[in-house]
């Protein structure tokens, strides 16, 4: 099989299993990368013989890898004996992948439920709730201002200049989106610990207007 794939056989796609910054660092020259994660959904191309490989005859993620797409059906499908360290063993080529930029996130801190509360009632914050209108309705916390992050990037003049700004939504994620994308505008902001479910979790009354 080694001597196939060498040669450049046509009828067979070498699929490498590992993550993508392994395969990145070095892979056997001309295999792709679907981390074992992603072959439950992967298609193998029709008519063509796969194998799979993985770091070395230890690891176990290239059998996984066979055994999940032969439940799926699949027939063709093998692996290579000895993974990436046989190949390089015996001295065949491998490929690296240039790496790609690495971008830097703003630092965004965080404010619990409490020290939100304190700094909030004492007029210290611009509180922007990124939900969407329909959840700020139902409940919110006192002062917030609503400002969905979808609509974040077009309302910053919304949010005034020189004001410690306190984001947080239902989701983590939604908040760090929001948090960041003031920080990258000049904005001193931060997050609430928890989001609303931490505000409410502390025991601390929503307004409802």
């Amino acid at each position: 099989m080694r001597r196939r794939l060498l040669n450049g056989a046509t009828d067979v796609v070498l699929i490498d299993v590992r993550a993508p910054g392994d395969y990145a660092l070095g892979h056997i020259q001309g295999a792709e990368n679907v981390p074992l994660g992603d072959i439950g959904s992967w298609q193998p191309p029709a008519s063509k013989n796969v194998v799979l490989y993985c770091p070395g005859s230890s690891c176990e993620a290239s059998s996984a890898a066979s055994k999940a797409l032969s439940d799926r059906g699949y027939s063709n499908v093998q692996v290579l004996d000895g993974g990436l360290a046989a190949w390089q063993k015996a001295g065949y080529p491998v490929a690296r992948k240039e790496a790609l930029p690495v971008v830097l996130r703003p630092s965004v801190g965080r404010l619990s439920a409490r020290e939100a509360k304190v700094l909030g009632a004492a007029g210290k914050l611009f509180i922007v709730d990124a939900r969407p209108f329909a959840e700020f309705r139902a409940g919110h916390l006192p002062g917030a201002v609503n400002i969905p992050l979808e609509e974040l990037g077009t309302s910053l003049t919304r949010v005034p200049a020189g004001r410690q700004v306190l984001v947080y939504d239902r989701l983590s994620s939604r908040s760090r989106e929001a948090a960041e994308m003031l920080v990258s505008a000049g904005y001193g902001a931060k997050e609430l610990t928890g989001g609303v479910a931490g505000w409410v979790k502390a025991k601390y009354a929503l307004e409802v207007k």
